[in-house]
């Protein structure tokens, strides 16, 4: 059964409140962009090695077995996932620190495989009415 661990990302994105926006790859460089009705939020993944975007629910991905995730959570580190088993021998490849992670919102499900943790910043916050 795969375990979530919720990423403390210092920012209020939940993942039924936001959704994805773009995603840009470039030289092992992920960039991700999710907007909420407050600001747009970036994530940022170094050295990755691979990732995938999803319009499925993480239900029909993992199994109905998941433990960890919230409707509060957004961004998870993800443990002993049945879609990522070999971990192991990829370490012995130069990627030594190589951690899995899920970030969700309304209509997307963003697995990422990278060696460092992802990094969080507000680029933009809506407009007042």
């Amino acid at each position: 059964m795969a375990r979530f661990t919720s990423i403390n990302c210092s920012l209020p994105v939940r993942q039924d409140r936001c959704d994805l926006a773009s995603v840009e790859w470039s030289s092992g460089k992920l960039t991700a962009v999710f907007w909420t009705k407050e600001f747009l939020v970036k994530v940022t993944f170094e050295e990755v090695l691979s990732y995938r975007v999803m319009d499925e629910m993480i239900y029909s991905i993992y199994g109905e077995r998941v433990d960890g995730v919230t409707r509060e959570g957004f961004g998870y580190t993800v443990h002993d996932s049945a879609i990522f088993p070999n971990l192991n021998d990829l370490s012995r490849h130069g990627w030594r620190n190589l951690r899995h992670y899920a970030f969700m919102s309304l209509n997307n499900f963003l697995d990422v495989l990278c060696n460092k943790e992802p990094s969080f910043e507000i680029i933009a916050h809506a407009n007042p009415r």
